[in-house]
């Protein structure tokens, strides 16, 4: 018996898995707050209203319906890129994410910018997609938004990782506070969930901005025009993940 996920019988597309739904309110201040909601109800996405506050949905690979559904709802691009996967964990991180985006939109089509990113052919919300280890994550906005979600692997060389990939700034910061695996993840999400935010993913060198090292982590420079008006969040609510959100004021 299939207990993990509950679908809504007055509103198919309304989902929620186990307790790892949360939503979060932007407000027009420096940060945002955050706030778990796995107890409250929500509408469905495809009503969300101009004023709708942006809203994050967590999926765990190890709680979806059969491979056999996840690929029924799956968009055409994304059906194909998975059965090129031979990696059983990467494969189910793909079809999560779309299963997510199923849910919450239905059955639409997809085109990615440029850059890559995938977007509504016909409108609608602005989204962002994270996936890694065995959590997949969607986050919907009604304005340009990213996010990030990492599994904390501290065997990693997070070091020299974070030498070559972080602006320089922002390396000795990491540095300087004493270059902790907890620091690393949250200074790569940041980073990451305002690539994608942006459009632009790695295509924006990540050594072109840096972030304060400390909340409510603004950026403090960017080479991209109005890096002002984005407003971050990072978490560790997730045991053993760290995630990170942004989105930018309208």
């Amino acid at each position: 018996m299939r207990s993990k996920y509950v679908c809504n019988q007055q509103n198919d597309r309304y989902f929620i898995m186990s307790n790892n739904k949360h939503r979060f309110r932007l407000t027009n201040s420096s940060s945002i707050p955050w706030r778990p909601s796995s107890t409250q109800r929500y509408t469905s996405l495809t009503q969300r209203s101009p004023s709708s506050t942006p809203e994050l949905f967590f999926a765990d690979i190890r709680e979806l319906p059969p491979v056999e559904e996840l690929e029924r709802v799956a968009d055409p691009a994304r059906l194909e890129r998975s059965r090129r996967m031979h990696a059983e964990g990467a494969r189910l991180r793909c079809l999560g994410a779309g299963w997510l985006l199923h849910r919450a939109f239905g059955a639409r089509e997809y085109h990615r910018n440029e850059w890559g990113r995938p977007e509504l052919v016909c409108g609608g919300p602005f989204f962002s997609l994270s996936h890694s280890g065995t959590k997949v994550m969607l986050l919907v906005s009604d304005s340009p938004c990213g996010c990030d979600i990492e599994e904390r692997i501290a065997s990693r060389p997070l070091e020299r990782i974070a030498e070559r990939f972080f602006h320089p700034a922002a390396f000795a910061d990491f540095r300087r506070l004493g270059a902790s695996p907890a620091l690393f993840y949250r200074l790569w999400t940041l980073g990451e969930s305002y690539m994608k935010g942006v459009g632009k993913g790695f295509a924006l060198s990540p050594r072109s901005f840096r972030h304060e090292v400390e909340p409510p982590h603004r950026l403090l420079e960017s080479s991209e025009p109005g890096f002002e008006a984005w407003r971050f969040h990072v978490s560790e609510e997730i045991p053993g993940y760290t995630f990170a959100v942004t989105v930018r004021d309208r």
